[in-house]
């Protein structure tokens, strides 16, 4: 997985299993970040952490308000 720049697409366009990760990567979520690691069950990413379904999208993204 590379390094996330912000863009929203991966978030959007690769929910539902469409994003995958290396073992080495989720053992180091597993080790330094749980908050990552929280959303990983069965070698598979970004999972419902109480169910452990794969989410529609990112679990971070979220709509940001418009203030004009």
């Amino acid at each position: 997985m590379k390094e996330c720049n912000q863009c929203g697409k991966c978030c959007i366009k690769y929910g539902n299993g469409g994003l995958s990760a290396s073992a080495e990567e989720i053992h180091y979520w597993d080790q330094y970040r749980a908050d990552i690691y929280e959303h990983v069950s069965d070698g598979k990413i970004w999972c419902d952490t109480n169910n452990g379904q794969l989410l529609t999208q990112c679990p971070w993204l979220r709509e940001q308000e418009n203030n004009i």
